[in-house]
């Protein structure tokens, strides 16, 4: 998988689902970035069927609560072997997928930094996703 080369497509932010809480103070950390009006970060990745937030909760609330209806994102398919899911960190236990989605679609939101995403590379190598991305540049503007 090489996400650097997937497309970054703008969504409507009221269609993506988050599954775990923030940290307010990083919210807030995150939109003072915004300072210049320019959006400097990783897109949001999500899934490509349900629209769930793989990574980058923070950003997309710190976009929400900015006023924007769009959201810079990297749609993938979240079921795939490669992508696995981890509880609290890379040492946690593997989490099923399946059940983080079906818990994003109905609502329940868990505890902050409760999963933690890597990408099996084809080297065997376990990847996080912050370090697959390249940040992208796009005037808050063109998100609202």
């Amino acid at each position: 998988m090489k996400l650097a080369e997937l497309q970054i497509k703008l969504i409507e932010i009221h269609h993506l689902k988050p599954h775990e809480k923030v940290f307010l103070e990083k919210v807030e950390i995150i939109q003072k970035l915004f300072h210049n009006n320019i959006y400097q970060l990783r897109p949001v990745v999500i899934d490509l069927k349900s629209k769930m937030i793989i990574d980058g909760h923070h950003r997309y609330e710190a976009l929400k609560r900015s006023g924007c209806l769009l959201c810079p994102c990297i749609e993938i398919d979240y079921l795939q072997a490669s992508i696995i899911a981890l509880e609290g960190g890379a040492s946690g236990k593997e989490l099923n997928k399946n059940e983080i989605i079906n818990s994003a679609l109905n609502g329940f939101i868990f505890d902050q930094k409760f999963t933690y995403h890597v990408v099996k590379m084809s080297d065997g190598k376990f990847i996080h996703f912050n370090d697959l991305i390249a940040e992208t540049s796009i005037e808050i503007k063109a998100l609202k």
